[in-house]
């Protein structure tokens, strides 16, 4: 109950004092920031994911590519 009532002191204040659009930009600096680390931490995942899966088939490729290149 404490901090519902903390939380709607800070809403008023920022209101009565009409620093609004002031914190709408911090706010959305804050979710550009977390977007990017976001859009950056699924394209690693998804490039990791899909380097594991083309592992084996890369790995048996350059096996039979060296086989056809010793001559066998």
């Amino acid at each position: 109950m404490k901090n519902t009532e903390e939380m709607l002191d800070i809403i008023r204040f920022i209101k009565i004092n009409a620093f609004e659009k002031y914190f709408y930009k911090k706010v959305d600096q804050k979710r550009s920031a977390e977007l990017e680390s976001n859009r950056r931490g699924g394209f690693l995942e998804v490039s990791i994911v899909f380097l594991y899966f083309l592992s084996c088939p890369l790995i048996i490729f350059l096996t039979f590519l060296a086989y056809i290149y010793l001559g066998n």
